[in-house]
């Protein structure tokens, strides 16, 4: 799968906030929608889940869905594209949802433990 990158470098709290960008590019690429989970992480990590389906070891995927991110104002402290960029390298990694069984609020396990790739449909890159 090919890392792709979202370009935020023209991003402004006036006109076009990082937000919009993101959205913006994910709706282009037809990747917003609400069967899609959306997880911010370390890019470090890219290796790990690019190989696996999931970057790092723990049993429960942290993500939001569309309507987490259209609410995301309630609890700015689970905004995952926020997440993603307290990171050096961040990244956001997007999910079929489908594929995932949801938890509880923000928590997704596997449906297919075995195959956790199959559920990761693009990643990308947040450039500044």
């Amino acid at each position: 799968m090919k890392v792709k990158t979202i370009n935020l470098s023209n991003a402004s709290s006036y006109t076009e906030s990082e937000l919009d960008i993101i959205i913006q590019d994910l709706k282009k690429s037809n990747k917003y929608s609400n069967n899609l989970v959306y997880r911010g992480f370390d890019g470090n990590n890219i290796n790990n889940l690019l190989k696996t389906g999931q970057d790092t070891n723990s049993e429960i995927l942290w993500g939001s869905t569309e309507q987490d991110i259209i609410d995301l104002y309630k609890d700015e402290s689970e905004d995952v594209f926020n997440y993603a960029d307290k990171f050096n390298i961040p990244t956001l990694a997007v999910f079929d949802g489908n594929k995932l069984e949801k938890q509880f609020q923000f928590a997704y396990e596997f449906k297919d433990k075995e195959n956790k790739l199959d559920a990761l449909v693009e990643v990308y890159r947040l450039k500044y």
